[in-house]
């Protein structure tokens, strides 16, 4: 189970995930992205520090919201994901398309 909460500070919006995304929840993950890139912020940040565990189907929902904000014009962050989650990114080879920080 994931929970997202969305805050926007001047444009910028936060999209902060808590718990596991995994096969149950990454279609949460996605909507909440779709909705947020629908509305046209300058800027999304998804915030993992609340994330203790990412499988492959997290993984595609991050890529696939970055693949939209970039069509869209939309600049596009993962920020503070926990070491074990950096992990997944990390041997995914994903931390440059996500622009993990």
């Amino acid at each position: 189970m994931i929970t997202i909460d969305a805050r926007e500070v001047g444009g910028i919006v936060d999209l902060v995930v808590s718990g596991e995304v995994d096969l149950d929840s990454a279609e949460v993950l996605q909507d909440a992205l779709q909705r947020v890139l629908s509305d046209g912020p300058p800027a999304i940040r998804v915030d993992l520090a609340g994330v203790s565990f990412l499988n492959s189907t997290g993984l595609r929902a991050l890529v696939a919201g970055a693949t939209d904000a970039k069509h869209r014009g939309i600049r596009y962050s993962v920020v503070h994901p926990q070491r074990a989650v950096r992990r997944v990114l990390d041997i995914a080879g994903l931390t440059e398309t996500l622009c993990v920080d």
